[in-house]
């Protein structure tokens, strides 16, 4: 006998899809929808149970199960107005639903609430406030990788500033990693005068911190460039001319 699909995610792009995959592999199992043929196409090619269906259409929702078996709705809709008016319609037509969105702006999140979203997710927001927290658990670590980057192969990471370094005294806006290592740098992990304990500075936070021995880079990418980058920070390299 099949399972319930008491899941419902409306969305089909590569949100959607890492949502139905990580649920999927969880053993829910899941309907996903959406208003654009392609995208249902390429779900559909995935195996998921996916439809095209008007997010304006009350008896559509209906038949989708909203206000019956459906428990859980995802809004991951692409356009944002369409994720207020989802959120709205499937409130009114299940009170007691779930509805979990993400926001995609500021000031979204009010909206998305307003309209009857239960939780809302503001992904920028969660990354800033937890991701100098999840990289000292390698547990996180290794889910956070198979999930948000899908690739095995890369890596968050810190890298140490050491003495000698030419990272020595280097602002950090200063930093183009990108070029010489195809690197995201997120910021630096650092003590902060009178303070009991390390802090997290962000590239794009607009502060100013010239770097220290002792301060930790945080940095994704690929493994091979990271450890790359790490060894000619340990042999003092970084930033001489060669």
């Amino acid at each position: 006998m099949d399972v319930p699909k008491d899941i419902l995610i409306f969305g089909c792009g590569n949100l959607g899809l890492e949502v139905a995959e990580q649920l999927r592999a969880s053993g829910y199992a899941v309907r996903l929808a959406a208003a654009d043929y392609s995208q249902v196409g390429y779900a559909r090619a995935k195996d998921f149970d996916a439809v095209v269906v008007d997010v304006t259409d009350d008896e559509a929702l209906r038949r989708l199960g909203l206000g019956d078996r459906v428990r859980v709705v995802f809004c991951l809709l692409e356009d944002e107005a369409q994720n207020l008016f989802l959120a709205l319609s499937a409130r009114a037509l299940a009170p007691s639903v779930d509805i979990l969105c993400v926001a995609e702006s500021e000031g979204s999140e009010a909206k998305l609430k307003a309209a009857g979203a239960s939780k809302v997710i503001d992904p920028y927001a969660l990354s800033a406030m937890k991701i100098h927290e999840l990289i000292r658990r390698p547990w996180i670590l290794d889910t956070l990788e198979s999930t948000l980057f899908g690739r095995e192969s890369l890596d968050l990471a810190e890298v140490p500033v050491v003495e000698g370094s030419g990272l020595m005294g280097r602002e950090l806006q200063e930093l183009h990693l990108r070029e010489s290592y195809n690197l995201i740098l997120l910021g630096v992990v650092t003590r902060e005068p009178d303070s009991e304990g390390d802090s997290m500075i962000y590239v794009n936070a607009g502060r100013s911190h010239r770097l220290e021995t002792g301060d930790l880079l945080v940095i994704i990418g690929l493994r091979d460039e990271i450890e790359r980058f790490r060894g000619e920070i340990q042999a003092s390299a970084w930033g001489r001319p060669s």
